[in-house]
């Protein structure tokens, strides 16, 4: 090959990959796709699939963002994910986002019985008090009867719902 074919080829294929940035790109910013997206990174989160969610938050993916299910921290703290529920926080979660029926993540794990994180949840802030349709996450564990849960949260100060109306 000469010297005139190569710069040819190399053109073309320059030409080539810039039309599949630019169709990438522009597919990537399309309601569909982005809702699309968005619904894998709510499932990555339920599953804890923690590399999942890296891509798709690489992707434009929204930790904050709100399904009919729940957010994602409400779903990984519910499933007992504690490595999805760190990269979710760590990646900047509201910690006291509720889910569309008003409930923390904080109450979904009480609810569970789900220990390391609530411990996680706590340390990073969440609110030990917040009202959801069933009470204060102390209320939850009361009704759970789950006695080391309850001394925890009374631990960061917890209050039953009573208590605090």
């Amino acid at each position: 090959m000469n010297l005139a074919a190569l710069k040819l080829i190399s053109a073309r294929a320059i030409a080539f990959a810039s039309t599949m940035i630019l169709s990438l790109a522009m597919a990537a910013n399309s309601p569909k796709f982005k809702e699309r997206r968005q619904r894998y990174f709510v499932s990555a989160a339920t599953t804890g699939s923690v590399h999942r969610m890296q891509l798709l938050h690489l992707a434009g993916a929204n930790v904050n963002s709100r399904s009919p299910s729940g957010t994602p921290l409400f779903l990984a703290a519910g499933g007992g994910r504690l490595n999805a529920v760190r990269y979710l926080l760590d990646e900047g979660a509201d910690v006291n986002l509720r889910s569309p029926n008003g409930t923390t993540a904080l109450a979904e794990a009480t609810y569970y019985g789900h220990e390391p994180i609530i411990k996680e949840l706590l340390m990073r802030g969440a609110d030990v008090n917040a009202l959801s349709i069933d009470g204060t996450p102390l209320d939850i564990a009361l009704a759970r009867n789950n006695l080391a849960i309850i001394d925890l949260l009374k631990h960061y100060g917890a209050k039953r719902a009573s208590e605090i109306r």
